[in-house]
């Protein structure tokens, strides 16, 4: 058993940086975050962009793909609005993430004023709105499905979309003044009396004051426009449920837009992409921060980081180890010399100088050969080299005295140096 003090050391050592400590804590952290991340009450997931490209729940491909078989013209504008537009179509803006600038909001109601039609949604507050005079509500109301539709009851399933009551909640049509001329083809219920900025009185069909308009239609010129309060309204999880009315309530607006744009039907699509392919880098902030599954990918890369840099720590100091110090390679020869003088190992230490010159100069000998054979080439090619060739032989066979070792050395440097040169 480690004795108190041991405990208490080893103790003080472990910190909160421990993996064995961290690792937990990040697993329970990561697993509530997971669990606690919020969800959409409504079912709805994907692109929230009102765009006629996606199929989604919360695209447009429906109203698309249904104006086009029902007749209408439909095209994709992947451009800004130009300087000229045609007069002769009906254009759709649906709530774009990109703002129209002010020269655009200015070329496309001029347009409108020349004889087209416009179908938009706007937000609170901005140039298209302001410029028409409309603008959605604060609060909301129940969706009002048109008289006179009649729909089976496998067209009326709504899917993951559940708002309370089984209804649409959608905002209704605000402005400062009241349109002449306006028609109201969608209305909202709302408990209470109506705000003096409703327009339920400018609408000639409304059923009643307690009714005010979710979509608004009112000439502009010579064109007309129709005012949609909420971009759930055209929605394709909205206009599939047959009983919510909204599919009828569409079209009827676009047919009435036709009277003066005509059945050319043009939807704003450069500025529902144009954001996202401008700043790749905001669109995929906007991935992370806003849907369930970028932020769980982003906590767990999160939770990643903190568990590396807990790993990184250490929480017990490290034991340096010991280093044994090496000898030099001139001190090893030292060594070497002083344990051959002790044994008194000429013969072997003569060998091993006799194998490092022959290796030294393998190619003074006519092939690769052992060390005898190499003494015996050298003598032969340099007569001079004879004598000191023999006292190295000599000194192979027969232990030397110091002088003795003397010289067999200094004929093996003389060896050395006749073949060098």
């Amino acid at each position: 058993m480690p004795s108190r003090s041991s405990r208490r050391e080893l103790a003080s050592r472990i910190s909160w940086s421990s993996p064995w400590v961290a690792f937990p804590l990040l697993l329970a952290a990561f697993a509530l975050t997971v669990l606690l991340t919020p969800r959409d009450t409504d079912g709805r997931s994907g692109d929230s962009r009102l765009t006629v490209r996606s199929t989604a729940p919360q695209g447009a491909s429906a109203l698309y793909e249904a104006a086009a078989r029902l007749g209408w013209r439909t095209e994709r504008l992947q451009a800004p609005f130009a300087a000229h537009m045609d007069s002769a179509a009906v254009y759709a803006v649906l709530d774009p993430p990109v703002a129209l600038t002010a020269g655009e909001v200015h070329r496309l109601l001029e347009t409108v004023r020349a004889g087209a039609g416009l179908l938009v949604v706007a937000r609170r507050g901005s140039a298209l709105a302001d410029s028409l005079g409309l603008e959605p509500s604060r609060d909301g109301g129940l969706l009002v499905a048109p008289a006179g539709v009649a729909c089976a009851d496998s067209l009326n399933r709504p899917g993951a979309l559940h708002w309370m009551g089984g209804g649409v909640i959608t905002y209704r049509v605000q402005g400062a003044r009241r349109p002449a001329g306006a028609v109201a083809f969608a209305h909202t219920r709302r408990p209470g009396r109506p705000d003096s900025t409703d327009l339920a009185s400018a609408v000639p069909d409304a059923p009643g004051d307690s009714l005010p308009p979710a979509v608004l239609g009112m000439p502009l010129g010579r064109g007309r426009v129709v005012f949609v309060a909420d971009p759930d309204l055209l929605r394709n999880d909205v206009l599939r449920v047959c009983e919510w009315g909204m599919g009828v309530a569409a079209f009827r607006a676009l047919d009435w837009l036709s009277q003066a744009g005509g059945r050319r039907l043009v939807f704003d699509e450069y500025h529902q992409s144009a954001h996202a392919e401008a700043a790749p880098m905001r669109a995929v902030r906007r991935w992370l921060a806003g849907t369930p599954p970028g932020r769980m990918l982003l906590q767990g890369v999160l939770a990643a980081l903190v568990l590396l840099a807990a790993l990184g720590a250490r929480a017990i100091a490290p034991l340096a180890r010991p280093r044994i110090e090496r000898r030099s390679p001139l001190e090893h020869v030292s060594a070497l010399a002083r344990a051959y003088e002790e044994v008194r190992a000429t013969r072997l230490a003569v060998r091993r100088l006799v194998r490092g010159l022959r290796r030294r100069h393998q190619r003074a000998a006519s092939r690769p050969t052992g060390d005898d054979e190499f003494l015996s080439t050298v003598a032969t090619r340099h007569r001079i080299l004879a004598g000191d060739v023999d006292r190295v032989r000599a000194a192979e066979r027969e232990p030397l005295e110091p002088d003795g070792f003397v010289q067999a050395g200094q004929a093996l440097h003389r060896i050395d140096s006749q073949l060098t040169t």
